[in-house]
């Protein structure tokens, strides 16, 4: 099978994506003992609104399969736990009036991903007890959250299911770099455990 990438054709993409979680080895988590379950599926930043009827289509085909895909998009997860604590309205407001790097500092310690977000994802990953989880919304959170923290927290404390984050940006393995996340083609930050989804084969 050739290897595909986000310039590839959507409906490529997305044949690809449906065969290959359709899969009893994606869903079995067949393979080398010692690699983990996380999948990154990049996507070009200008596809985002594409991507994401795309992803609802991918939910919905795989459910039909009797698939359960989870979503946990981390831009609604934020709102919700803002909401639960009672800030949300008062970050709202600070949003517009307060200069970025107090608003960062401000905001940082409850979107902290080993004792917030993280314990969050895995709350509701074990309430709905899905076949597979999906990561939404990695940008819309950006700078607040970091996703190669969110995967390098998970994989200490949850690899039961295969878990894809669709990123928006691009994900490259070089055997003397490492393997980098391209947040938006300009921010990287380094992540190496996770497979590039579109370099597997159902």
């Amino acid at each position: 099978m050739a290897i595909i990438n986000e310039y590839h054709d959507p409906h490529v993409r997305f044949e690809h994506l449906l065969a290959l979680m359709s899969s009893s080895k994606f869903l079995e988590m067949t393979g080398p003992s010692n690699d983990i379950p996380y999948y990154i599926c990049p996507f070009r930043v200008e596809e985002t609104s594409q991507v994401y009827q795309h992803i609802g289509q991918l939910k919905n085909t795989l459910e039909l399969k009797q698939i359960k895909v989870f979503d946990i998009n981390l831009y609604r997860l934020c709102i919700e736990h803002f909401s639960a604590l009672g800030v949300l309205d008062g970050f709202i407001a600070d949003e517009t009036r307060t200069p970025r790097n107090v608003f960062f500092e401000s905001i940082s310690g409850l979107t902290d991903t080993e004792e917030f977000i993280c314990p969050l994802m895995i709350e509701k990953i074990n309430r709905d007890i899905p076949d597979i989880i999906f990561i939404t919304g990695v940008g819309e959170v950006y700078p607040y959250i970091r996703s190669h923290k969110i995967l390098s927290t998970l994989e200490s404390k949850f690899t039961e299911k295969p878990l894809v984050l669709f990123f928006p940006g691009k994900y490259e393995t070089d055997n003397v770099k490492g393997s980098n996340l391209t947040l938006f083609g300009i921010l990287d930050d380094k992540y190496y455990r996770a497979f590039n989804i579109y370099h597997c084969e159902p």
